[in-house]
């Protein structure tokens, strides 16, 4: 096999330049479906979807809640779920235009990179949707509810600064 060699000929660095970011594009495009997901785990954030919030659904076994405050977790849960299939659904539709814009003999970067951001905005939206209903949802517990909360989120606190401090650059 013959070494490869550096040409200065301009067609055929932007050529690669171009090859380079479709190979970079159709990877984001193939990771869609599951950057779509949402609800809990989603991502894999360190802090889950909804952040703070979400750590009430993790708690729920732990905080006793009265038959209220129950329906009205499943309340939100439920709200959540199904914006969720939404947004999977409408997902499902921005991957197919995608893969549709990547059969065309010239596909258009751009028209790909404004599918994928038009993917972002309902998510955050939702997230966010969620959180603040979790926030006011921790509103209505109990001084002894709401400490078990709070401990988690300390002690899930001290375990992130602990990754960080072991797996994180100066």
């Amino acid at each position: 096999m013959r070494p490869l060699k550096i040409v200065s000929d301009f067609p055929v660095r932007t050529g690669l330049s171009a090859l380079a970011l479709a190979l970079a594009t159709s990877i984001g495009v193939a990771t869609l479906p599951a950057m779509a997901q949402s609800g809990p785990g989603a991502h894999h954030r360190a802090h889950g979807p909804a952040g703070v919030g979400m750590g009430i659904i993790k708690l729920r076994s732990q905080l006793n809640l009265t038959a209220d405050q129950s329906a009205a977790l499943d309340a939100i849960i439920a709200g959540a779920k199904s914006q969720g299939a939404a947004l999977r659904a409408s997902a499902q539709t921005v991957v197919a235009q995608i893969n549709a814009e990547l059969a065309t003999p010239q596909p258009d970067l751009r028209v790909i990179a404004q599918l994928r951001d038009s993917l972002q905005l309902p998510r955050e939206s939702l997230r966010t949707s969620v959180r603040d209903q979790l926030i006011g949802f921790y509103g209505t517990l109990n001084g002894t509810q709401q400490q078990v909360v709070i401990d988690a989120l300390r002690k899930g606190a001290a375990r992130h600064a602990e990754f960080a401090a072991k797996h994180v650059a100066p």
